[in-house]
């Protein structure tokens, strides 16, 4: 075993893990109303959204019913849906760059999360598993927002394999 070429099972395993990230983030392209817009802001400080204000914001949900019919551990009203809101700048009220998770990532298997310009959504990341973590943001240099990720990519007796995401918000623009 101690003999064994290094670098070819290191790149078996990148690409296993590069394959399942390569299309996580799909960049998309709509606007909100206005109305919607401010329904959204709203609903970011509650900290939940009625189901139909999200599908008609978002589309179809993917989140399993234990995060919409009976209320997420008691935290959400019953006709509701868990919402998480990520704003990538030191002014939570500004709203300019942020991302905006529907369900409990730690609860809902699929949760779906949504990148924003403004009123504008740039990209939708499905739901990948229930162990990912909150996201994080820096901004480089230039002042363009990172925003990272830990995602458990998989897991087994005594071994967990996570993996960090990084994203360019000037890339998925």
């Amino acid at each position: 075993m101690g003999k064994l070429p290094v670098q070819p099972l290191a790149y078996k395993a990148a690409f296993v893990a590069d394959s399942v990230y390569r299309n996580l983030i799909k960049p998309a392209n709509w606007k909100l109303q206005p109305a919607d817009f401010a329904l959204l802001k709203r609903a970011t400080r509650m900290e939940m959204i009625e189901v139909h204000a999200a599908r008609k914001i978002f589309g179809e949900l993917k989140t399993d019913s234990t995060c919409t019919a009976k209320g997420l551990l008691d935290s959400v009203k019953k006709g509701n849906v868990y919402l998480q809101y990520y704003p990538f700048d030191r002014d939570k009220n500004k709203f300019d760059e942020f991302a905006i998770r529907i369900g409990d990532v730690r609860h809902c298997s699929g949760s779906e999360l949504y990148f924003f310009k403004g009123d504008k959504i740039i990209a939708k990341q499905d739901g990948y598993g229930r162990d990912d973590e909150d996201l994080e943001y820096f901004k480089n240099t230039d002042g363009e927002a990172i925003v990272y990720q830990l995602s458990e990519f998989d897991n087994g007796s005594g071994i967990w394999w996570n993996n960090y995401f990084f994203i360019s918000m000037m890339m998925i623009n």
